[in-house]
């Protein structure tokens, strides 16, 4: 109550600018092998249509 479903998806929107965040220190601290470097290699393509299905950098604006 008093949190909209648009206040979520905003929130939802933005926040899916973590997700370049935590690549960058996962691969930081990780050591790589071929199915680490597939995940990572996932995650950026699901993350990056994510962000453009939701159009994140507009919500920064």
């Amino acid at each position: 109550m008093g949190y909209s479903a648009t206040e979520a998806f905003e929130d939802y929107r933005i926040g899916l600018m973590q997700c370049p965040l935590i690549m960058v220190i996962g691969a930081a601290f990780s050591s790589r092998t071929e199915r680490g470097d597939a995940m990572f290699a996932a995650m950026a393509r699901r993350s990056c249509a994510a962000m453009r299905d939701v159009a994140t950098i507009d919500a920064l604006s």
